[in-house]
């Protein structure tokens, strides 16, 4: 889970540790277990646990376009299907608006 993170760590000095740990924090290196993966249309949505046991991030890309938010488990898990239509409808205004301006 954290490999490269380890891999980093393991070449500096404990002094410096809690140094590397915050950039390596905070240029995202440290990857959160991935809960869900699906397709909508063309559209890749991941959902990913955050530090936050209560959130998750979901992060969606269409090859052209990413776009990443946070939810909350009760959220994702009672609201998932109003989600994904604002996920498809947001995806295809961009689509829309790029083709007419």
């Amino acid at each position: 889970m954290f490999s490269v993170a380890e891999t980093i760590l393991k070449q500096v000095n404990f002094k410096s540790y809690s140094r590397y740990f915050y950039l390596l924090k905070k240029r995202n290196y440290f990857y959160m277990k991935e809960i869900d993966s699906y397709r909508l249309g063309n559209v890749q949505v991941k959902i990913n646990e955050t530090e936050k046991s209560n959130k998750l991030k979901v992060e969606c890309f269409d090859g052209q376009y990413h776009s990443e938010f946070t939810v909350s488990t009760y959220e994702f898990n009672n609201y998932r299907r109003l989600m994904n239509q604002r996920i498809t409808q947001a995806y295809a205004k961009q689509k829309e608006d790029d083709a007419s301006g």
